[in-house]
């Protein structure tokens, strides 16, 4: 059995119900640069970024309903200032043992990597990064996986504002369940970290799976069932944005993305459409065609009605 499980992982870790390893074996200064006697009884997520432990903590959440965590990648901290690459995790934690101990493979991650979000302003509540921040990491994501021939997803999700939930939960509730979301959004999004706060209710995600916003929709979903509130209350609309294979300029990704963001920002997601990133970049470009016509007729009406005079 463990041989099996050796053929598709370079690490098998063992951890119980708080996270602290109990077991570990295989390439482990590989991956961690540590020994098992340098593992054995710390939490494993000290050794992953802040973003990344936040991540394991809902994966961990997610377990202690029953089932697996598969292909999670989550990015370790540098170790004495040099950098660890990103891990590929699977999970498991087989409901007939009593102990609750879980079992987690884990290989080097073969995705592109994350994108860093040091330094990056994040929102207090959710622990999502803040729109600031978040245009040029989502800029940067378009452009690596371009690079990787993937085609990258960029959805904008809208939900009631935090008034609305505090009279539906309370203040600290709402504060307990925004924070979870945060959590969630987190998962779906690239390297468990592109995700942001664009305003009071509504979000935006990078990702590569187009299937990740049904997962998001069932996962708050389960969310809402344990703070006993209907999901349909939270009025959870999406828009996504398909930025498929073809190759845009810097230039190109930042306009489509400042568009997008300040169109959703200011009028709500019902005036954002789903369609491609090309199709967006045609909308940019008619605008601006037409406002340039636009003052050019304007200044030879102005310039007639000089000469008139």
């Amino acid at each position: 059995m463990t041989g099996f499980a050796f053929a598709t992982a370079d690490v098998l870790i063992e951890i119980d119900d708080s996270g602290r390893i109990t077991w570990a074996g295989g390439a482990l200064q590989s991956i961690f640069r540590k020994s098992a006697s340098e593992l054995v009884g710390q939490e494993l997520s000290g050794e992953m970024t802040p973003a990344a432990a936040g991540q394991f903590d809902v994966m961990m959440r997610r377990l202690r309903q029953g089932g697996r965590v598969r292909d999670a990648d989550l990015a370790l901290e540098a170790l004495n200032d040099h950098p660890r690459s990103a891990i590929c995790v699977a999970m498991h934690r087989p409901a007939a043992i009593a102990s609750g101990h879980y079992y987690l493979s884990v290989a080097l991650s073969k995705r592109p990597a994350a994108i860093a979000t040091v330094g990056l302003p994040h929102d207090n509540l959710t622990g999502l990064l803040e729109l600031s921040g978040f245009v040029d990491l989502a800029k940067a994501s378009v452009q690596r996986a371009q690079e990787n021939g993937l085609s990258l997803n960029l959805t904008l999700i809208e939900m009631v504002q935090r008034e609305q939930l505090e009279t539906m939960l309370g203040r600290d509730r709402t504060a307990d369940l925004l924070h979870e979301m945060g959590g969630e959004l987190r998962h779906y999004s690239i390297g468990h970290e592109t995700a942001s706060v664009i305003g009071d209710g509504k979000f935006g995600i990078a990702h590569l799976d187009p299937d990740n916003i049904s997962g998001l929709k069932s996962s708050v979903a389960r969310l809402c069932e344990a703070y006993d509130i209907d999901d349909k209350m939270l009025k959870l609309d999406t828009r996504t944005i398909e930025f498929g294979s073809a190759v845009l300029s810097g230039d190109d990704i930042s306009n489509i993305l400042t568009f997008v963001w300040d169109k959703f920002r200011d009028e709500g997601i019902h005036q954002v459409e789903g369609i491609s990133a090309i199709a967006y970049l045609k909308q940019i470009a008619d605008r601006r065609h037409g406002t340039t016509r636009s003052v050019y007729q304007s200044r030879r009406e102005h310039v007639g009605a000089l000469v008139a005079q």
